[in-house]
C-alpha cells in the first residue's frame, strides 16, 4: 500500500524517484481500468445488437415493418438464412 511504499521509498536513496513513479504507474492504471470499462459496455451494447439482428434473420422476432398494402407483414414465418 502507499504506507509501505513510502516507507521503503524513506529507507532508500531512490525514494524521491520511487514514489514518482508509483504516482505514474497509478495515473496509468487509472486510465487502463477507465478504457476497460468503455470497452465493456461497447461490447455489450454490440453483442446486444448483433443478438437482435440474427434473432430477426433467424425468424425468431418480428421487427414492426409493413408491407406494401400497409398492412403488418407477415414475416415470423420460419426461413432459411438464405432466404432472409
Amino acid at each position: 500500500d502507499r504506507d509501505g511504499l513510502g516507507a521503503l521509498a524513506a529507507g532508500s536513496a531512490l525514494g524521491e524517484q520511487l514514489l514518482a513513479r508509483s504516482e505514474a504507474l497509478s495515473a496509468l492504471l487509472q486510465r487502463c481500468q477507465e478504457a476497460n470499462l468503455r470497452n465493456g459496455r461497447l461490447i455489450r451494447a454490440n453483442q446486444a445488437s448483433v443478438g437482435s439482428i440474427l434473432g430477426i434473420l433467424r425468424g425468431g422476432e418480428t421487427p414492426g415493418l409493413y408491407d406494401s398494402s400497409g398492412s403488418a407483414a407477415r414475416i415470423a414465418q420460419q426461413r432459411p438464412l438464405s432466404q432472409a
